[in-house]
């Protein structure tokens, strides 16, 4: 069966499954379990060998991430990996996951 859905952010398919070093500026967070927690980051800038793309926002799952404190309109940047992944409703999309480096951009 096929979605009806488009995919978002179809500019990072190219990074499917690569590490990639990103840059972005933290607008939110979210905690949706004592064992989540998430950032949003907007004006995201992906690059990898040369080959950049950007994006509007991403959610970046930091739950592995402990003792790290981020602050809204912070520009931070690390890498990390381009996942594809689907929605509870069943719209795809691709995504950050296992960030590290992060740091003040």
């Amino acid at each position: 069966m096929t979605s009806s859905y488009t995919i978002d952010r179809p500019q990072l398919q190219q990074f499917h499954g690569q590490q990639i070093v990103f840059e972005g500026l933290v607008v939110n967070t979210k905690c949706p379990s004592p064992t989540q927690r998430f950032i949003c980051l907007r004006r995201i800038n992906v690059t990898k060998h040369g080959d950049s793309t950007s994006c509007h926002h991403l959610w970046l799952d930091v739950s592995h991430l402990t003792g790290i404190k981020f602050r809204i309109a912070e520009w931070i940047k690390g890498n990390a990996y381009i996942k594809h992944y689907v929605r509870r409703n069943g719209s795809e999309s691709y995504g950050l996951c296992d960030a590290s480096e992060l740091m003040p951009a």
